[in-house]
């Protein structure tokens, strides 16, 4: 779903009628707060999970080629280096922690493939 999302026009807040007369302003979550809705409860109690991490950071890289807005692409860099700490802090496996953090490089190297 977030990589559809990713891919498409976001709807503008402003509703207007038939003769262009503005009748509402709708509140619209943006790309970061859909992020944060569908990943964070993943996280946030998967932490300490290393299979929970390295999923959710093979799921943002295969968002990276629908991304069509710079702003996205950073908003799923900081989440992806999220996702890194949350494991050098919960993770209590060095083998285990360094596939994590071998997995967050990968992703930010996919994300940050089409600035260079």
């Amino acid at each position: 779903a977030l990589r559809k999302l990713a891919s498409r026009e976001w709807p503008m807040p402003l509703r207007q009628d038939e003769n262009g007369t503005l009748r509402l302003v709708a509140r619209t979550l943006d790309f970061e707060e859909v992020t944060h809705a569908v990943f964070d409860q993943i996280r946030i109690y998967g932490a300490a999970t290393p299979d929970v991490l390295l999923r959710l950071l093979t799921t943002i890289a295969e968002i990276a080629p629908a991304l069509r807005r710079e702003q996205d692409r950073r908003v799923l860099i900081a989440y992806a280096r999220e996702i890194g700490a949350d494991g050098e802090r919960e993770i209590a496996n060095l083998t285990d922690r360094a596939r994590v953090a071998n997995q967050v490089q990968e992703t930010l190297r996919v994300l940050q493939a089409d600035l260079m």
